[in-house]
């Protein structure tokens, strides 16, 4: 096994964008992942404490037990799953915004976009 540390667990903030919809979906995305590292790191505490300084990249992955090592991943599965619905979330809520500001019209993929572009 390598001396590789896991990346530390934490939200990491998007890049700008001119865009002010886009922007907004960003401030939005890095608060909700956040929240929801936050909760996740709680939840470790609470259930599994010696599972958090590997989370954090502060434990070797080669000073890992086998049991640790497997609760370290299923935890890091689970921090993926949520990364993936909050950024589903996010566009989402990104899609809404523009719907609602530009109009129908002006959402890419709608048929309403089509129809208006003809």
């Amino acid at each position: 096994m390598t001396q590789a540390v896991l990346e530390p667990f934490s939200a990491a903030d998007l890049p700008e964008s001119a865009d002010p919809a886009a922007a907004s979906a960003a401030a939005y995305a890095t608060g909700v992942v956040e929240l929801l590292s936050g909760l996740l790191l709680e939840l470790v505490r609470a259930r599994q404490p010696e599972v958090e300084p590997v989370l954090r990249g502060e434990l070797p992955v080669a000073e890992l037990s086998p049991e640790l090592l497997a609760r370290t991943l299923q935890v890091q599965g689970i921090w993926f799953q949520l990364l993936s619905i909050a950024e589903q979330n996010a566009a989402m809520r990104r899609r809404r915004q523009i719907e609602a500001e530009r109009g129908y019209e002006q959402l890419r993929g709608t048929f309403a976009q089509v129809i208006a572009a003809a």
